[in-house]
């Protein structure tokens, strides 16, 4: 089912900022830019759908095992094409938490331990904006254009239920970041 709203002038607005006209309605239904998406942030390249200078986003805890992975995870999941996502903590532990790699298999049919693992902030490349999860991590050692606290609670030894709520909340905010970045909110 598509996204959107029937505008008045019969033409169907959707969310990717393209309008085009009902089926069957006898109007062109090729899609045209709307104003709304007159200037994007930046332009595909035509073949992979991705913008060519993607600003880079690194999502921030002390441990980098479960916050800032499922981050990472859910930013290359489902922004890639508008900015690229890192993660990287003050310390490390052996792994990512194991009750956030089974939910986001669950939830999102994402295998985290296969594209990702724990890392130092040592580690990222330069980054243009860090997000840190909520642990009071302080980053001076990160330079970025933009700075932001997500504010969330740490799951970790809580049932799946606050896993669940943590995932949806950090998917709420990755929707959000790629909003603002699209709508040239922030400035990176």
């Amino acid at each position: 089912m598509k996204k959107g709203n029937l505008q008045a002038d019969g033409s169907f607005h959707q969310s990717d900022g393209l309008s085009r006209a009902p089926h069957g309605s006898g109007r062109d239904s090729a899609p045209f830019v709307s104003d709304a998406a007159a200037e994007p942030y930046c332009q595909t390249d035509g073949e992979t759908g991705l913008c060519g200078n993607r600003p880079k986003v690194a999502f921030v805890c002390v441990h980098n095992s479960c916050r800032s992975q499922i981050a990472e995870a859910l930013g290359k999941h489902f922004a890639n094409h508008v900015f690229e996502s890192y993660s990287a903590g003050t310390e490390t532990k052996p792994g990512i938490n194991q009750d956030a790699v089974r939910l986001m298999k669950r939830l999102y049919g994402i295998d985290m331990e296969r594209t990702q693992h724990s890392k130092l902030l040592e580690r990222l490349p330069d980054v243009d904006m860090v997000v840190t999860m909520g642990c009071n991590v302080e980053c001076p050692l990160l330079p970025c254009k933009h700075r932001e606290d997500w504010g969330l609670d740490d799951p970790t030894g809580k049932d799946d239920a606050a896993f669940a709520r943590t995932i949806a909340e950090i998917f709420c905010k990755i929707e959000d970041l790629q909003k603002r970045i699209q709508g040239g909110q922030l400035l990176l």
